[in-house]
C-alpha cells in the first residue's frame, strides 16, 4: 500500500525553518512570545524533525540558562535573550544604583520562555552571565501589557490612553504613590539561600504602572513602564543602546511610529498578533476576537475617548469564550473513547456510587442516563417481541392486526392480503397451542417414588390409569353421542 507523504516532508530544512519563522512572528514581522507559545503547543508536537527544527532555528529570545539542581532546578544564571531596559553608564550607575534589567530568555531544548530580571551591577554584554533576581510570570505580563485582555480589571491602568494613543495623564501626589499601582506575583531569587534554603524562590509582589515624571508643580504619567520591587526596572518604548549581537528594533504601524508610545515589550507580548494567537491557549481572552457582533454595533476607540466601546467588546468576547468552552466540554462528553476493562477497585467504587444513588444519598443527583444505543435496542426488542406474539406458526399475522383500510380493499377489489390470516381459518381462532399427543407415555423415571404412591397401587397401574383418564377427557362432545357413551363406558370399565 502506498504511503501518503505529508507536504511538509517534501521541504528541506531551510524551507521548514522559514515556515517556523513565520509562525513565530506577528503580522508586521516582529518575533513575539505568543508566536513561540503557539510553536511550543503545536509545531514541536508534530514529530522529531519539527522538534529538531525548533531547537536548531535561531530566535531573538534564545539564550543559555543554567538551572540549579539543588533547588528544584530553578533558574540560577543566564546569558543571551532579549533586553527591554537600558544599560546604565558609569555616571548613571552612581546615581541610579537600584535599577535592574529585564530580559526575556528562551531555553531552546525545551522551548520554555522566562521573564527574568538581573541586578544593576551585573555584566551588561550579551554573552556575560547574569544572576537572576526575579522570575515574572509571562501570563501576568501579557494580561497587563498586550492590549488584548478582555478583563479590564487585569489590564494596566490607562493603557489605552497612554500606550495606545500616546497621551500623558496628570496625576496627584497621592496617585503617584505605590499604593495605587497594580501588582504582579513574582518569584524572588534569594542570594542568602545558603543560610535560608526555603527562601530560594520566595514569592514576592512587584508593582507595575507607568512611570511618573515629576516637574515643578506637575506630575504626569508617560509611556515608560515601571516595575517596582526591591529594585526598579524602567521599560522605555524603544531602546537605542544596542550592544554587539543584540536585536532591539521593532516594527510598528505608521501611526504608532509617530506616537512613539507603544512599548517594545507590549509588541513582544503580542500587541500586533491576531486574537487567537495572542490568547496563548488560555492566558487571557482577547477583546479583538472576530464575529463578536455586527460591525455597526461595535464602537471603535478614538483619541478623544480611548476606551470607547472596549468594555462592550470585552463582555462579548468573554461570553463567546464561555460558550466555546461549554461546547468543547459537550463535544468531549460525546466523544468515542476506547473501552477499558474495569479493575476490581473501579468496579467496587461504581457499585458503591450506585448504592448511594439508589438510597438517595449525596450523589443522587449524579444519575447517569442509559446510553442511547441501549435504549434504542430495548425499544426495538419490545417491538420484535410484539410482532412475534401476533404472528401464527404459519408466518401470517393475526386477523385482528389487519388495518381497517386493508379489509376495505379486500372487500372492494376481491384481492386478499396474504400476510394476514383469514378470520374464518382455524389458525386465526386458535392460540397456536400444540395439540395433545395421545400416544405420549411418560418416562418411568418421571414417576413418583413408590413410597409416596397410595398403598396397593403399583407404578405401572398408575401410568395406565393416567392414560385412560386423558383419553376420556379429549373425546369431542360434538360427535355422535352414542359412540361417545360407548367409549366412555369401556374406559370406565377399564378404570
Amino acid at each position: 500500500m502506498a504511503v501518503r507523504a505529508c507536504p511538509f516532508d517534501l521541504l528541506d530544512d531551510d524551507a521548514i525553518g522559514s515556515v517556523l519563522d513565520h509562525v513565530r512572528r506577528d503580522r508586521l514581522g516582529n518575533e513575539t512570545i505568543p508566536g513561540h507559545v503557539c510553536e511550543a503547543t503545536s509545531w514541536r508536537l508534530l514529530g522529531k524533525r519539527y522538534l529538531a527544527t525548533s531547537i536548531r532555528h535561531p530566535s531573538e529570545f534564545n539564550g543559555t540558562i543554567t538551572f540549579d539542581s539543588d533547588f528544584d532546578f530553578t533558574v540560577d544564571q543566564f546569558h543571551g535573550g532579549r533586553r527591554y531596559t537600558r544599560i546604565l553608564t558609569t555616571e548613571q550607575s552612581s546615581v541610579d544604583d537600584d535599577e535592574m534589567q529585564l530580559h526575556i530568555v528562551r531555553h531552546p531544548p525545551t522551548g520554555q520562555i522566562f521573564a527574568i530580571t538581573s541586578g544593576p551591577s551585573d555584566h551588561n554584554a550579551l554573552t556575560d552571565h547574569k544572576y537572576l533576581m526575579y522570575v515574572i510570570p509571562l501570563a501576568e505580563l501579557a494580561r497587563k501589557l498586550s492590549g488584548h485582555n478582555a478583563e479590564f480589571s487585569e489590564r494596566l491602568n490607562l493603557f489605552d490612553k497612554i500606550a495606545v494613543f500616546g497621551q500623558t495623564h496628570r496625576v496627584s501626589k497621592t496617585e503617584a504613590d505605590s499604593s495605587s499601582r497594580q501588582t504582579i506575583k513574582a518569584a524572588w531569587h534569594d542570594e542568602d539561600a545558603i543560610y535560608y534554603p526555603n527562601r530560594r524562590t520566595a514569592p514576592e509582589t512587584i508593582a507595575i504602572d507607568f512611570n511618573v515624571e515629576t516637574t515643578p508643580g506637575r506630575n504626569t504619567m508617560g509611556p515608560t513602564i515601571r516595575l517596582t520591587g526591591w529594585w526598579t526596572a524602567l521599560i522605555p518604548p524603544q531602546l537605542d543602546d544596542v550592544q554587539p549581537g543584540e536585536t532591539l528594533t521593532v516594527v510598528r504601524t505608521e501611526e504608532d511610529a509617530k506616537r512613539k508610545s507603544i512599548s517594545a515589550l507590549s509588541i513582544g507580548l503580542g500587541y500586533y498578533d491576531s486574537a487567537r494567537i495572542a490568547e496563548c491557549g488560555g492566558w487571557l481572552v482577547s477583546l479583538w476576537r472576530d464575529k463578536l457582533a455586527a460591525p455597526a454595533l461595535l464602537d471603535s476607540p478614538t483619541r478623544h475617548d480611548p476606551a470607547q466601546g472596549l468594555r462592550h467588546r470585552g463582555e462579548l468576547a468573554i461570553a463567546q469564550a464561555t460558550k466555546e468552552r461549554r461546547e468543547a466540554m459537550e463535544k468531549f462528553k460525546r466523544a468515542l473513547v476506547a473501552y477499558e476493562d474495569p479493575s476490581a477497585a473501579s468496579t467496587s467504587e461504581d457499585r458503591r456510587q450506585r448504592s448511594i444513588v439508589l438510597h438517595n444519598g449525596p450523589s443522587a443527583a449524579i444519575v447517569n442516563d442509559p446510553r442511547k444505543c441501549a435504549t434504542q435496542t430495548a425499544k426495538s426488542i419490545k417491538n420484535n417481541v410484539k410482532d412475534i406474539n401476533q404472528t401464527h406458526s404459519s408466518g401470517r399475522k393475526h386477523a385482528i392486526t389487519q388495518p381497517w383500510d386493508s379489509r376495505e380493499d379486500e372487500a372492494t377489489t376481491g384481492l386478499v392480503d396474504a400476510q394476514y390470516a383469514n378470520p374464518l381459518d382455524p389458525e386465526s381462532s386458535s392460540d397456536d397451542e400444540d395439540e395433545e399427543d395421545l400416544t405420549y407415555v411418560p418416562d418411568a423415571s418421571d414417576a413418583l417414588p413408590s413410597d409416596v404412591l397410595p398403598p396397593n397401587v403399583l407404578p405401572m397401574d398408575r401410568i395406565q390409569r393416567a392414560i385412560l383418564m386423558r383419553q376420556m377427557v379429549v373425546i369431542d362432545s360434538d360427535e355422535d353421542d352414542d359412540e361417545d357413551d360407548e367409549v366412555r363406558r369401556d374406559i370406565a370399565q377399564d378404570l
